[in-house]
């Protein structure tokens, strides 16, 4: 009766890691990448619409060459709902104990524009950075503001990193 329980319990425990395995090939794969940063993108939009009532849309973006490069120092504000990192701006709750990994396993460089004030032409452009932070057990896609002003392309940030907008 024991062995059998035994038996039963490695079969469970077998089964359970081939699941958890397969979920994460597959959020691995390109496609997930995608997803993973335009759904920060969007809860970055979503963020600056509720809290600054300021209107974005995304241009373009570009998937950075050399992810490698990111350094925190271009990072000016992290935003995100991460539950394992801490972020700058945490859009729930409170900001997580671990700090960001760096460097990201993969960079993507989002272009956006405001909408809504066509007057104010100072701000109409800005260019985020969402990073894909991961440690040996969690990963989690953070989105970046690039220090200093917003209304001014990162050149030497894009160039630095590899992006490279058509």
């Amino acid at each position: 009766m024991k062995r059998q329980f035994l038996l039963l319990l490695a079969a469970l425990a077998i089964g359970l890691l081939l699941v958890v395995s397969l979920i994460r090939i597959i959020a691995s794969t390109p496609g997930a990448q995608v997803a993973g940063w335009r759904s920060a993108v969007q809860a970055y939009i979503r963020y600056q619409a509720a809290r600054h009532a300021i209107m974005l849309e995304i241009v373009g973006a570009a998937e950075a060459a050399r992810p490698w490069e990111f350094q925190r120092a271009m990072s000016g504000r992290s935003f995100g709902g991460s539950a394992y990192y801490r972020v700058s701006v945490p859009y729930s709750g409170g900001s997580r104990d671990r700090p960001l990994p760096m460097p990201p396993t993969a960079v993507w460089c989002v272009h956006l524009k405001q909408t809504g004030e066509p007057g104010n032409a100072a701000a109409a452009d800005r260019f985020v950075f969402v990073a894909r932070h991961a440690d040996l057990y969690n990963a989690d896609w953070i989105t970046h503001e690039p220090p200093g002003d917003l209304a001014q392309p990162p050149a030497e940030i894009l160039t630095q990193i590899g992006c490279r907008f058509p």
